[in-house]
């Protein structure tokens, strides 16, 4: 049998990021020795976890153990810093990012320096940990769709006073389910960035919607959906106002995307009952994921539009889901070009049926 007849690879264009991607089909039949990435997470799916542990800083009363919260969700009231919170925001104990009111900054000799070749400026930003739930077991998926709808709310809250900020240019909300989606704790949570830079990807797509404005078209991800629907091979389902598909060249093995329908730009301009559907879009993608593939560890990112003078009325708006079956290898580092071994086609036809 020649390689012909059970591989069949193709270079595809990504018409949002014009990076191209390798769907190969037939890889993931390769013989495996070495199982990691796409196994059985350890994490939260775990039956054998329990609803509190007393070393964890993100469990119901050990709030003490985080910096002082920014907000919190409480339905029953209460003070802040002390039980009876739903959601919880803090700073990052161990930030990325340097706050623009750190002395560390301000006391600092220089604010970029540049040697040759070798150039250097602070990271300056804002680095946030959202804390989805106060039981310690318990998955985003498993949750439910009012809780997520919850979550994405307090991202569209935080994102909002980012955006009114001068010193900061854009920000991304992730969610890193498992150790090997690099979390560092088990607790259910998620991670908000805003940066003083916009950063190259960012730019990039960004630069794509601003001259398909200036040029008069129509927003690529706006026809791209238009289309989708037109052929309905890779979408897995609608809700009143989002859409779930996989993109025709995605980079990951059943990487979902949900995006609004109707363009929007801005993520902290939805509205409550477009975060109310957002949220069941979501809890519905995670659920079709775990039904087919099991509690896999996977990512969850939110791209939005950059503020002030980078902002991009073109850009639309979505948010990835990404589980983590393959891992970055020579090919993808020598080149940047990744290499999906499950064609979207085929992906979107397991998970449609359980969105």
């Amino acid at each position: 049998m020649s390689a012909d007849d059970t591989v069949r690879s193709e270079y595809r264009l990504d018409p949002l990021t014009n990076r191209r991607v390798i769907i190969a089909r037939g890889r993931s039949r390769r013989p495996h020795d070495n199982h990691g990435a796409g196994e059985k997470s350890s994490s939260h799916s775990d039956p054998s976890l329990k609803s509190h542990k007393d070393n964890c800083p993100f469990c119901l009363g050990n709030e003490d153990m985080t910096p002082p919260e920014v907000t919190a969700h409480r339905p029953e009231g209460g003070g802040p810093n002390n039980p009876g919170w739903d959601i919880r925001v803090v700073p990052n104990k161990f930030p990325a990012l340097i706050p623009s009111e750190s002395p560390s900054l301000k006391s600092s000799e220089r604010a970029s320096e540049s040697m040759g070749w070798f150039a250097t400026s602070p990271a300056v930003g804002v680095h946030e940990v959202v804390i989805h739930d106060p039981d310690h077991s318990k998955s985003l998926f498993e949750l439910g769709s009012k809780k997520v709808s919850r979550v994405l709310s307090i991202y569209r809250e935080r994102l909002g006073v980012f955006a009114e900020r001068d010193d900061l240019k854009y920000a991304v909300a992730v969610v890193n389910h498992g150790a090997e989606a690099g979390a560092s704790l088990e607790h259910s949570h998620s991670q908000l960035f805003s940066t003083s830079r916009v950063p190259f990807d960012v730019a990039t797509e960004v630069e794509i919607a601003e001259n398909d404005c200036a040029a008069g078209r129509e927003c690529r991800l706006c026809n791209i959906i238009k289309e989708e629907q037109i052929r309905s091979e890779r979408i897995l389902g609608l809700t009143e106002s989002h859409i779930a598909f996989i993109q025709f060249a995605s980079r990951s093995p059943y990487q979902v995307s949900v995006a609004p329908i109707s363009h929007q730009s801005r993520f902290e301009d939805v509205s409550d009952d477009e975060i109310e559907d957002l949220g069941l879009a979501v809890w519905r993608s995670l659920g079709a994921l775990q039904s087919v593939l099991g509690p896999v560890p996977f990512n969850v990112v939110l791209r939005t539009s950059p503020w002030g003078n980078h902002a991009s009325e073109g850009y639309h708006w979505r948010l990835d889901i990404v589980p983590k079956l393959s891992i970055m290898a020579g090919f993808e580092l020598g080149t940047g070009v990744f290499i999906n071994i499950v064609p979207p086609e085929e992906a979107a036809a397991e998970l449609g049926p359980e969105f």
